[in-house]
């Protein structure tokens, strides 16, 4: 997700077929990696699913540094992977944390920087 206006206009410069391979890439990936597998994964071996989402949870917070930094911004990417975390263990259905994901990544890739005047 774009941290700055200037980011948002950048984003707005980009096609928006290819944003929206973007959002659909991350979504479909990472949850994948990091609900689907990691939990299910992290369950088997250390026995405790909630153990297995704090895991995972963490793993997707520091995985997003590359685009933030480590800084306070990485709260944005930890509290939308806690509320994914969070439905995937309430419901496990991988398919629904896909779709909110894609939701939430499309707001702020795909409709905001749309929404931008142009430069």
């Amino acid at each position: 997700m774009p941290s700055s206006v200037s980011d948002l206009q950048k984003l707005a410069a980009v096609p928006v077929g290819l944003r929206i391979a973007v959002v659909l890439t991350a979504a479909i990936c990472e949850e994948f990696i990091y609900r689907g597998f990691g939990i299910e994964e992290l369950a088997y071996l250390t026995g405790k699913r909630w153990l297995a989402g704090l895991l995972s949870l963490t793993l997707f917070t520091v995985s997003h540094a590359g685009l933030y930094g480590i800084s306070v911004a990485l709260i944005i990417p930890g509290l939308v992977g806690a509320v994914l975390t969070g439905l995937y263990l309430w419901r496990r259905n991988l398919l629904s944390c896909i779709l909110m994901h894609a939701i939430i990544d499309g707001i702020f890739v795909v409709v905001i920087p749309a929404a931008m005047p142009a430069k």
